[in-house]
């Protein structure tokens, strides 16, 4: 659980940055509709970037584990 606060610390830690285009790429990814719900519903509580550093925190993790 407390990986889980990091992770919306580091969100709203956020201030004066590059701008995201800048930094980063577009994709397109298919993902299960029951993820995507879940992460949709916490979008709309947390509000905009949220989903972009959701998914940039969890791949970042996962490649730290993998390594």
């Amino acid at each position: 659980m407390e990986k889980r606060n990091d992770v919306f610390d580091s969100f709203y830690e956020k201030k004066s940055r590059d701008k995201v285009e800048e930094t980063h790429t577009r994709t397109t990814f298919l993902m299960r509709n029951d993820l995507l719900n879940k992460v949709n519903s916490l979008s709309t509580e947390k509000g905009r970037g949220f989903k972009t550093h959701f998914f940039n925190q969890a791949v970042e993790n996962l490649l730290k584990e993998i390594e």
